[in-house]
């Protein structure tokens, strides 16, 4: 009964545990008020869940839209293959001469490979049911969080005397060390990611790239794997290059180049100089979990994944907690 329930809960757990403290600011400045901190809260995050989510559907219907009419009235039209395609090994003749028919009818090429355009529609189905469903788990999550915040200190006493009865004196520390792993990687990994993607898609929304909201959706995907945002910002900037104005084309070529900056600056603030986080534990939880749980165990999976991690090399270094009881 509680299956359905289990990655709404860790994910709002884990929301809850990295924003707690400025749910506490905000409690302090409304003099010990929980009721009113719960409804600002409440407002807050559900605003910035709504708005970055209102954005991303609408890029993604409009820009599906046009696709879906100009490959109906055969507008799409590729540019031709560089020369330097042919010098692939391999595959570099088929490769170009498969291009070069692309780019003069687009449609006729896309007619001769039936299954492969299904099945490629059907991946891009399954990509946007999984979109969806991860957008109700976010929404049903922060829900969650909201109520672990308002019943922090039961269910921080609650956890102390649950692990007590299991480890005995180091229920404390236990903790307190789960609680500091699973912030340090929420707001030094997720925060930063979901930061570089509001920036990036800003960006993408104001000079109006199609399908913005995809684009977004992979620049913090591969900020949550630890791989380089430019593998998307690059292709993206020299695309609006071509397409607008020179003004236009370096103000952004500029912001785009800050984007891919921010997590140099925030990652090591946020996450600490004493954590130590090996990035391959990190990429192993983002794509294992999205494996595993779909788009939201991209969010999840990093902090599951390192906080075994460092609970596991902690009970190695003190030579196993059953052993000192």
């Amino acid at each position: 009964m509680f299956r359905p329930f289990m990655i709404p809960m860790l994910w709002g757990g884990i929301i809850a545990i990295a924003l707690y403290p400025l749910f506490d600011q905000l409690r302090n400045k409304l003099g010990g008020s929980v009721k009113w901190a719960t409804v600002l809260w409440a407002v807050l995050l559900l605003m910035l869940f709504i708005f970055p989510s209102t954005f991303f559907v609408e890029s993604m219907m409009a820009s599906g839209k046009v696709i879906a009419e100009e490959i109906r009235k055969d507008a799409i039209a590729l540019p031709p293959p560089p020369q330097e395609a042919k010098e692939i090994p391999l595959v570099g003749g088929i490769i170009y001469d498969l291009w070069k028919e692309a780019s003069g009818n687009l449609v006729r090429t896309l007619n001769k490979f039936p299954e492969q355009v299904k099945q490629a529609s059907t991946w891009l189905l399954k990509i946007t049911a999984s979109i969806v469903v991860t957008a109700f788990q976010t929404l049903l999550a922060i829900i969650i969080s909201i109520v672990f915040m308002v019943y922090a200190a039961q269910i921080y006493s609650l956890s102390i005397k649950a692990l007590q009865k299991i480890i005995g004196t180091k229920g404390v520390e236990f903790v307190h060390t789960v609680r500091n792993i699973v912030r340090s990687v929420a707001q030094g990994v997720i925060l930063v990611a979901l930061t570089q993607g509001l920036m990036a898609g800003i960006g993408f929304w104001l000079v109006g790239l199609p399908a913005a909201g995809l684009w977004t959706l992979l620049v913090v995907m591969l900020s949550i794997m630890q791989l380089p945002t430019v593998l998307v910002i690059l292709p993206i900037i020299i695309y609006v290059s071509s397409h607008e104005p020179t003004a236009v084309a370096i103000i952004f070529t500029i912001w785009e180049v800050l984007v891919t900056l921010v997590d140099n600056v925030l990652r090591p603030m946020l996450i600490g100089k004493g954590a130590n986080i090996p990035i391959l534990i990190i990429f192993i939880g983002a794509v294992g979990g999205m494996a595993l749980m779909g788009v939201i165990g991209l969010f999840t999976g990093p902090v599951i994944l390192v906080l075994g991690y460092k609970l596991f090399f902690m009970w190695v270094a003190e030579g196993g907690v059953a052993n000192e009881e």
